[in-house]
């Protein structure tokens, strides 16, 4: 049995256990532990873990007749898409080059930018500051919460989003359209008064993607 992708927060061995149980019947420890040809200690001190971050769960299963009841331990469905989370990276950027190959390249922008402003809204909803920093912290701590890696940093040149990691780094290409995304992204985060960049891009050499949030000098009426 391959376990050469292990799910986050699981140790291999307690991969090993999940293999075993996902889509399939509950099984006893005693039946976990012949399969792997593991010990019962070392199956209980994985099964408690695993039953400890949602993977696992464990029900008694009562005898009919003599004989002491017993567990039987099954994978939870979020055990279950932690072995399809890898597949969805290539799904992705696979559906992305099919649109892409079968649309105008107007269509294919129109796409990322109706894509970027449902991600938006999405992002928008515990957004209720008013000032832009406020607003921009606020929509980089609800990307953090679904797993994301970004930073609010402000300078004299006004207040940059650095994005450590970017969920579309598979489909990047030389045009950088899928880049659309965060900006238009961030344009509704942060108003349409507010002037949105990218400063900094992967492709560049640069070790992160960096936008940068600048808000226009009021025009002067004239006299």
């Amino acid at each position: 049995m391959s376990n050469s992708f292990v799910p986050k927060g699981v140790t291999p061995a307690g991969s090993r256990i999940l293999r075993l149980l996902v889509g399939r019947l509950p099984k006893t420890i005693s039946e976990i532990a012949q399969e792997l040809n593991l010990t019962r200690t070392a199956i209980t001190t994985q099964l408690d873990e695993l039953i400890g971050n949602g993977f696992i769960i464990q029900q008694l299963e009562h005898c009919h007749g003599p004989g002491r009841p017993k567990y039987r331990f099954s994978a939870t469905e979020k055990a279950g898409s932690q072995f399809s989370e890898n597949a969805v990276q290539f799904l992705v950027p696979a559906t992305f080059s099919a649109v892409r190959k079968h649309t105008s390249p107007e269509t294919f922008i129109q796409i990322c930018r109706d894509i970027a402003a449902d991600l938006a809204v999405l992002h928008s909803g515990p957004i209720t500051a008013t000032d832009i920093p406020g607003r921009l912290r606020q929509f980089a701590e609800t990307q953090n919460q679904n797993g994301q890696i970004v930073e609010i940093k402000e300078s004299n040149d006004g207040i940059e989003l650095w994005k450590y990691a970017c969920p579309f780094a598979a489909m990047m290409d030389k045009e950088r359209v899928v880049c659309q995304l965060t900006r238009t992204a961030l344009q509704i985060a942060v108003g349409s008064g507010v002037i949105v960049e990218q400063i900094q891009h992967r492709l560049d050499g640069s070790p992160c993607c960096v936008f940068r949030m600048t808000i226009p000098p009021p025009v002067e009426p004239e006299s």
